[in-house]
């Protein structure tokens, strides 16, 4: 990858706007991902959340299915309670 730019496409996309050149040379770019940069620096993000297991989406969603019938059921007469007081209270 490059940050360089085809002048002549540019200047046609703006109605063959004129161009002036400027001596030099092109830049290599290289792509770094946040995840990689804090792989490298051993860089760690304290927070609040630390403490508590499952602070990220994915371990919630892990979590969630590993809940037992009893738990899964409550929270289904949770729902299903909430559900039918808004359908009578419209």
């Amino acid at each position: 990858m490059s940050a360089t730019i085809n002048a002549d496409l540019f200047s046609k996309y703006f109605a063959n706007a004129p161009t002036i050149h400027i001596p030099g040379f092109t830049f290599p770019v290289a792509e770094y991902f946040l995840e990689d940069v804090l792989e490298k620096t051993r860089y760690s993000i304290k927070s609040d959340f630390d403490n508590f297991e499952g602070n990220s989406r994915r371990r919630r969603k892990q979590q969630d299915s590993k809940k037992d019938p009893l738990t899964e059921m409550f929270e289904a007469c949770i729902y299903l309670t909430h559900q039918a007081m808004y359908l009578q209270s419209s």
